[in-house]
């Protein structure tokens, strides 16, 4: 019987820590309907949220990607190619309802933005896209079943991060296990399903992540299995020290209490991000907004207390508000 499985790292780097703040960094700022998919980056090369970096390919001619793309995919039941930008989960991490998506052939990266100098990017998660999860559930006409037709087969897929830090390509590295089917016993086969936390602060943080696949289906062509892997929630994590003297502003809000909308004041720059949270630490909601006073839809929040963070390029606010 195949069961999820908690990620399995292999860390090979003694631990690391340093005075920062944490930002995650999810893509809801693109604001994709739901079940809906984009694979062409506009403008070419990038998709970019926050300080969170994702090279993008597309051939037009032939309608072909690699590297990343970004969904709201909520398919978890079609098999094949044709739906190879759902994850496995139905949803972004923490339910949230964007995610991206990986093409990783032979190899995909992430980096940071040349913006968010001394910002390192600690960690992420991880899970497995619907088409690849059945494939190797399954087996389909390109890859085999997992575990074979006795079960007993010690298949796996894995993606080993490599790390850079300040452009140089280190030596230590981590292994996550998407599938893992290489125990004795086939009760303990292991097939990734649901969204899983990768940390890298033992690596020590990186500015750039460099992914590449391995599977122990391998034909003359290279790796059977679908190359895909979904990412979501990037930890990045920013020195105190490089912070602006000013970045924790209390923040007024209007109007408080609020029923349907808030208004952003002026004062908090363009362009900035902001994300909503109640007082337990839940995150709500969050996104991008194009200007000071701008206004923010929280219709849907239930009545309550909630606090709001607005991030810019160096400060960021905080305020709190009230749902009726």
């Amino acid at each position: 019987m195949i069961k999820p499985f908690s990620l399995l790292l292999v860390l090979l780097l003694p631990g690391f820590s340093q005075a920062n703040a944490q930002d995650t960094i999810g893509f809801e700022n693109f604001a994709l309907p739901l079940d809906t998919f984009l694979y062409q980056a506009d403008p070419p090369g990038t998709f970019v949220s926050g300080a969170v970096v994702l090279p993008n390919f597309f051939d037009p001619t032939y309608g072909f990607w690699s590297g990343w793309s970004l969904s709201s995919m909520r398919d978890t039941l079609t098999p094949g190619y044709g739906n190879s930008f759902s994850v496995i989960s139905g949803e972004g991490a923490n339910h949230s309802d964007h995610y991206a998506v990986t093409y990783c052939s032979p190899s995909c990266t992430v980096r940071l933005g040349a913006s968010a100098a001394g910002t390192v990017i600690l960690g992420f998660y991880l899970n497995n896209t619907t088409y690849t999860y059945l494939s190797m559930r399954d087996g389909d006409a390109f890859a085999k079943r997992f575990g074979g037709e006795t079960g007993t087969d010690p298949d796996f897929l894995s993606v080993t991060v490599h790390l850079y830090r300040d452009g140089e390509l280190l030596m230590d590295s981590l292994v996550v296990y998407l599938a893992d089917f290489r125990a004795d016993d086939a009760a303990e086969d292991r097939l990734l399903h649901e969204w899983t936390y990768t940390d890298l602060s033992a690596l020590g943080g990186a500015d750039s992540i460099l992914f590449t696949m391995q599977s122990s289906d391998v034909g003359i062509y290279g790796i059977n299995t679908p190359t895909y892997f979904a990412l979501d929630n990037v930890v990045v994590s920013t020195p105190v020290s490089a912070r602006h003297q000013n970045s924790n502003i209390p923040l007024s809000l209007f109007p408080n209490p609020a029923r349907d909308w808030i208004t952003l004041p002026s004062g908090v720059g363009t362009n900035p991000s902001y994300r909503i949270y109640d007082l337990s630490g839940r995150e709500y909601t969050s996104g991008s907004t194009k200007l000071a006073g701008s206004k923010l839809d929280v219709h849907a929040l239930p009545a309550g207390f909630y606090l709001l963070k607005i991030e810019s390029a160096f400060d960021h606010w905080t305020g709190k508000f009230i749902i009726l």
